[in-house]
């Protein structure tokens, strides 16, 4: 290498290794020269390789498409396994399943069904086992996949083609551009030989895919009532355990009918029973009513009753609802030396509307970020529900402060602490409120959203304080 008499290093202090690596760094476009060398070093063993794979499969095509006792033998095989079968099996062979006529000249195998067909080949025609060197040919070539083949010819074609880039780069272009003329003769020859190959290889798969299909009638003529006796007390195991999967594949479809029916009569009983009364809602209900203080995160269906009327008996309508919520919130900020919030007509709307989609739907759970979006940030959002009694703005936040006692100050909000945590940020500036009943009257939902929001990871020390009396 030109480049060793040029080190500006004291290179004799250099291990073998690493003067070998110093010298190869310093020869322009070095890894194109590896790969280039490695290229042609192994390109004629691949090449003498693919060609000889190449013509052992077209070898054991050829003589399976003209050998009659190959067709013979498959024609038993088929025999058998049709009368096992009960019905004509059509498989389509490959050259795999051709291999295994090598096993069958074993008096005593280990597969029951090969006994049989080994027999009737050694009583009827024994000339089948005359040609045991191409029936290795079959085996050898049963293992070559021609897919793989293709893959390595493609491989070669897209490395020299990448070589060719790379030319201009070397010195010795010209040596280089001669090889690569030649490797693309070769490939191209190899290719050739697939294409003629793949078409032999499909030819003679669809050949005795057509021709060792064997009517019924042809069946049982290679067949003894000893060797069927044979095949069924070798595969007696087999038999018992298709008839104990067939008797639990039964037992679950009768189990999965009835468990469906039986729903199916409870709905229909169901759909004519009287309504229930108030008493056996409550009685039935997901939570008591003095529960559902400590459930306001979840999604909870409500009772239906179908009978009392929309707002009967209601202390404060909306605009009051919103008062009052609106004081209370401010009277616990103050304690927690936070600024007193506003209320904006245009957030009142987004909390209306999810106040009334729950209480169409029954579920309390947080309403989609997109109906939260202003355009500047996702608002925040606090929510609560009352069984029978009337949801009031001061209950509702009180129900919400009742929090404070699990939050430690100082550190990021759980999630069952996130109601007060909202409610008293810092710098929240504004809300909206909204209400809404059932439509059988028996549930309130409240819901308030916040501007800014709160909650934000790694700011609730800067925006959640300690009570001023405990401050």
């Amino acid at each position: 290498i030109d480049a060793f008499n040029q080190l500006s290093i004291a290179k004799e202090k250099l291990s073998p290794a690493d003067r070998l690596v110093y010298e190869i760094l310093l020869i322009p476009y070095y890894k194109e020269r590896l790969n280039t060398i490695k290229f042609k070093l192994i390109f004629a063993d691949n090449c003498n390789l693919l060609n000889a794979q190449i013509r052992l499969v077209n070898e054991a095509c050829t003589f399976l498409y003209h050998s009659s006792h190959i067709k013979e033998l498959l024609e038993i095989i088929l025999s058998v396994l049709n009368h096992l079968n009960s019905t004509p099996t059509h498989r389509i062979l490959t050259l795999d399943d051709l291999s295994k006529v090598c096993d069958l000249k074993t008096p005593k195998t280990r597969i029951p069904i090969m006994n049989i067909v080994s027999q009737i080949c050694n009583d009827r025609h024994s000339d089948i086992f005359d040609l045991k060197q191409n029936y290795n040919l079959i085996s050898t070539a049963s293992k070559i996949d021609l897919t793989i083949i293709k893959y390595e010819i493609e491989q070669m074609k897209q490395q020299s083609e990448q070589i060719q880039i790379w030319l201009n780069k070397f010195d010795d272009r010209i040596d280089i551009e001669k090889f690569l003329f030649d490797c693309q003769e070769t490939l191209h020859e190899i290719f050739h030989n697939y294409q003629v190959t793949n078409d032999q290889f499909h030819k003679t798969i669809s050949y005795f895919t057509k021709q060792t299909t064997t009517p019924l009638q042809h069946i049982n003529m290679g067949l003894t009532g000893t060797q069927i006796g044979l095949c069924f007390q070798s595969y007696w195991y087999m038999w018992l355990t298709n008839a104990l999967a067939g008797l639990i594949f039964i037992g679950i479809n009768i189990g999965v009918a009835g468990f469906f029916l039986k729903k199916f009569i409870a709905k229909k009983q169901a759909h004519y029973a009287e309504p229930p009364t108030v008493q056996e809602e409550t009685a039935r209900r997901p939570f008591s009513a003095s529960e559902i203080s400590t459930h306001d995160d979840g999604a909870m269906s409500r009772a239906s009753s179908r009978k009392s009327p929309m707002y009967p008996g209601a202390s404060e309508d909306n605009d009051e609802f919103a008062e009052s919520t609106l004081k209370a919130l401010n009277a616990f900020r103050r304690r927690h030396t936070a600024e007193p919030l506003g209320v904006n007509e245009q957030l009142c709307e987004i909390a209306q509307r999810w106040a009334e989609q729950m209480a169409r739907t029954g579920k309390l759970e947080h309403s989609p970020a997109e109906m939260r979006n202003l355009g500047r940030q996702t608002l925040g959002e606090n929510f609560s529900a009352s069984f029978q009694s009337e949801l009031t703005g001061e209950k509702m936040v009180r129900k919400w402060m009742k929090e404070g006692k699990r939050y430690m100050f100082g550190f990021d909000g759980r999630k069952d602490t996130e109601n007060f945590t909202q409610s008293v940020w810092q710098a929240s500036r504004e809300i909206g409120v909204g209400r809404a009943r059932s439509e059988d009257g028996n549930w309130w939902y409240g819901v308030v959203v916040f501007d800014p929001p709160g909650n934000i990871p790694n700011h609730y020390s800067n925006n959640v304080f300690l009570p001023a009396d405990k401050a």
